[in-house]
């Protein structure tokens, strides 16, 4: 009979606790006994209980089945279930994210008619809102977009002063900041004063508010060229847009008060000929040149006094103005332009030749397609020629900068050394 573990008792009678220790501890652990039987030679009932053990297995056993498995939880899962989505998640769309680009600096210190909270939120507001920024973004779809925005308009019973100066004041930020808007924005202005109608005649008039917002701007344009000069030159190009875009009610003319905005623009620009300024000049002169060149020669009884005092400015600029050369093209290339009559009619035998052979290649190749520049109008034969000689001069201009601008890592000293070495391994050939 195995020998029972100690108790309280029997360790209070004095027994040695080294003593009644051992039998316990081999009790608890049961391969400490086999292993003391096996030194004293019990090899074989070792033998016998591995054996013992061993004969218990199958292959044939039932598999392992945990006791707390829920299988019936397990049966409703399945890969073709919906998407786990939050119930308090929020869901927001572009449209709703869309912030007023009200310039409220110079509405409050100009006009005397700062937006408040209540005009900010008035409900047409908020939808000629999304209006502009679906026509931003989906310039596709302007002719229905703005076809509704009027039509809204016209029927808003409370559209008065102060929330068309909110509209025209967005409209007009939303064209400086943002190029995508800027042709767009300038033909909904043009559709909106043609489509307008208000009912008594003291209501406000879509193309005043715009005009007397602009001009505010544009009376400021010295010292925004010193304090916000990309301002400036968004502000010119919205301009020039407009000027190209609107015309007076049952007429194909242009307003002249923004012709003489823009080539005063122009001028302001040039007396700080920087890159940026440069470039800009030169990308309204390409959209607006030949109808500045109409305007003028119209007001002044066929001269074209003001535009000859322009290109005279610019040849002014581009020939001692120090600048990097592809700028001085820039500014030369519109006084080629302009003697071209602005791409309309060829202005030397060799441009003459050029255009007749371009007009044969367009011919014998149709399917190369016709090209059409920001006013809807396609491009002459003159106009596709000189903006490839313009892109393939850059590109040309690019790989010259760049074979030289090439970094090796090596100061003057190590190239010179370099250069003896490649010498040396000349010589030794």
């Amino acid at each position: 009979m195995d020998s029972l573990p100690p108790t309280e008792r029997d360790l209070g009678n004095g027994s040695n606790p080294a003593e009644m220790s051992k039998p316990l501890l081999q009790q608890q652990n049961p391969l400490a006994e086999h292993s003391s039987q096996q030194k004293s030679g019990n090899g074989s009932d070792i033998n016998n209980m591995v054996t013992d053990s061993l004969s218990t297995l199958s292959i044939s056993a039932e598999p392992f089945t945990s006791t707390s498995f829920d299988q019936s939880a397990a049966t409703q899962l399945s890969v073709f279930a919906k998407e786990f989505v939050p119930k308090t998640m929020p869901t927001t769309s572009y449209t709703e994210s869309y912030q007023p680009y009200v310039d409220t600096e110079y509405h409050e210190q100009n006009s005397g008619l700062a937006p408040t909270d209540s005009e900010r939120s008035d409900p047409l507001l908020d939808y000629a809102f999304q209006v502009l920024y679906e026509i931003t973004y989906s310039p596709g779809h302007f002719t229905h977009l703005c076809d509704q925005l009027i039509s809204n308009l016209n029927s808003w019973p409370a559209l008065d002063e102060s929330m068309l100066q909110i509209l025209v004041d967005e409209i007009v930020a939303l064209a400086i900041r943002e190029p995508n808007f800027r042709y767009n924005g300038a033909r909904l202005c043009n559709s909106i004063t043609r489509g307008l109608r208000f009912s008594g005649s003291t209501s406000p008039d879509f193309r005043s508010t715009l005009f007397n917002r602009c001009k505010i701007i544009h009376d400021e344009r010295k010292s925004l060229m010193q304090s916000d000069a990309e301002y400036l030159r968004g502000f010119a190009l919205f301009m020039s847009e407009l000027f190209v875009h609107m015309n007076p009610k049952d007429t194909s003319g242009r307003f002249r008060v923004l012709g003489r905005a823009v080539r005063e623009l122009l001028l302001t620009l040039l007396e700080h000929p920087t890159p940026g300024n440069v470039k800009c000049v030169c990308q309204i002169l390409k959209l607006s040149g030949s109808f500045l060149e109409d305007d003028d020669r119209d007001a002044n009884k066929g001269k074209t006094t003001e535009m000859d005092q322009l290109m005279a400015r610019i040849e002014t600029v581009g020939r001692t103005v120090e600048m990097q050369m592809h700028m001085k093209d820039l500014l030369l290339n519109m006084i080629e332009l302009r003697s071209s009559d602005w791409g309309r009619a060829p202005s030397s035998p060799v441009a003459r030749e050029s255009h007749t052979a371009s007009s044969q290649l367009s011919n014998h190749h149709p399917q190369m397609g016709v090209y059409y520049g920001p006013d809807g109008q396609a491009l002459t034969a003159e106009e596709t020629e000189f903006l490839d000689q313009g892109i393939n001069r850059h590109d040309e201009e690019e790989e010259y900068d760049y074979a030289y601008e090439e970094d090796t890592g090596m100061d003057d000293e190590m190239a010179e050394a370099f250069e003896k070495f490649l010498m040396m391994q000349e010589t030794l050939k």
